[in-house]
């Protein structure tokens, strides 16, 4: 599930904000597999557990919007190389992606049939 946080009033996503969401993340138990931070929003992947992201969802919504995409798949290709990666792309939209020296991490959604060329 990849999890997109951006503030109520429309304001920088600021170290305080941060750690109230790290401070809620943690109280719920929920696995962080990737993350990005930019200044006006922090998207999260976790893994997808309906009631925890439920309750952290309760928890935050006084002061931050929330939007979820479910039934995502999370790829992590150690020592890759582009045929692989184009591979593994195939048939998919890319939501997040994370490119290291070693590591090509993709959190990705199936394309529908009837929209594939």
């Amino acid at each position: 599930c990849l999890l997109h946080i951006s503030a109520r009033d429309f304001s920088f996503v600021a170290e305080h904000h941060l750690s109230r969401l790290f401070e809620k993340i943690a109280f719920h138990r929920m696995k962080v597999n990737m993350m990005r931070n930019t200044a006006i929003s922090f998207s999260i992947s976790v893994n997808q557990d309906k009631a925890k992201i439920a309750a952290f969802e309760n928890d935050i919504s006084d002061q931050f919007k929330l939007v979820k995409d479910m039934d995502l798949e999370l790829i992590t290709i150690r020592h890759y190389n582009e045929l692989v990666v184009d591979q593994m792309k195939a048939g998919k939209v890319i939501l997040l992606e994370e490119i290291l020296k070693n590591t090509h991490r993709m959190v990705v959604k199936d394309v529908p049939l009837m929209i594939r060329k």
